[in-house]
């Protein structure tokens, strides 16, 4: 809002002393306008390169947590006996170290939200996901009033936490915003609500949002679920297909094999 005032007042003073100089208001307002844009160009320019830098230095935290966890898992695979559930948690406390840190560097995208009434939100919507990776759900349910909920990710986690809280407007906000998403997105969300309305006690909503599934995307996930609903083996749904993608979001536990540990993708 600021940047577009700006741009407005430097142009309008730029169109005043030009028009005035050339003795014609035509071009004063032509050269106005120009300038009006040169300066939005500018000052978008300036924020998008700080934005970069804040983005720049989460991803290089978060890689190098990755590539911490990936070594001390190696490590452990390596050395028969262990304890998985130990080593779990100690991959588990070096993650949530490098999300907080994360959490840390997004604040300093503050002094940009005078510049761009969007960019809090972006910001808020990033914190978000960070703070739901922390299982911090009440940051998470604070956070998600102001959030921009457009990406997959951010569609599962507010399903997620609607389904927690019994939320009757599910259904509506799953059919909205998944209308158009296709591929392994859709299956991620598709199998999450089917597996939703499954704990509901609705197995024809499930399948039905399966059926709907199939028409955009063919991943294993939906295929076999939708088989499996449609002989009446309730019981034998699983989402184990989707991965991390699907234990991530915290509805169920993957079992913790014993020379194999578990590393989310952050």
């Amino acid at each position: 809002m600021i940047t577009l005032i700006m741009a407005v007042l430097i142009g309008g003073y730029a169109s005043w002393w030009i028009g005035r100089d050339l003795q014609s208001p035509v071009w004063g307002i032509v050269c106005g306008f120009v300038i009006v844009l040169l300066v939005q160009f500018a000052v978008s320019l300036l924020l998008r390169r700080g934005i970069n830098r804040i983005n720049q230095r989460i991803q290089e935290v978060m890689m190098a947590a990755q590539q911490r966890i990936s070594r001390q898992a190696q490590r452990f695979q390596q050395r028969p006996g262990g304890d998985p559930r130990r080593m779990q948690q100690l991959l588990e406390k070096e993650q949530a170290d490098a999300i907080r840190q994360a959490i840390e560097i997004t604040g300093e995208a503050r002094r940009y939200y005078k510049w761009n009434f969007m960019l809090k939100r972006q910001m808020q919507s990033m914190q978000m996901l960070l703070y739901f990776q922390l299982r911090d759900f009440e940051q998470v349910d604070k956070l998600m009033k102001h959030a921009l909920i457009f990406d997959p990710r951010s569609i599962a986690v507010k399903m997620v936490r609607m389904y927690k809280h019994n939320d009757p407007k599910l259904d509506r906000f799953y059919r909205r915003k998944c209308r158009r998403i296709k591929g392994d997105d859709r299956a991620l969300l598709a199998c999450t609500y089917a597996w939703m309305q499954l704990h509901q006690d609705n197995p024809a909503g499930a399948l039905q949002t399966l059926v709907e599934a199939k028409k955009v995307t063919d991943h294993p996930a939906v295929v076999e679920n939708w088989d499996r609903l449609v002989n009446g083996k309730v019981k034998h749904f699983s989402n184990a297909a989707l991965g991390d993608s699907w234990y991530s979001l915290y509805l169920e536990t993957p079992k913790i094999n014993q020379q194999r540990v578990q590393q989310r993708p952050f």
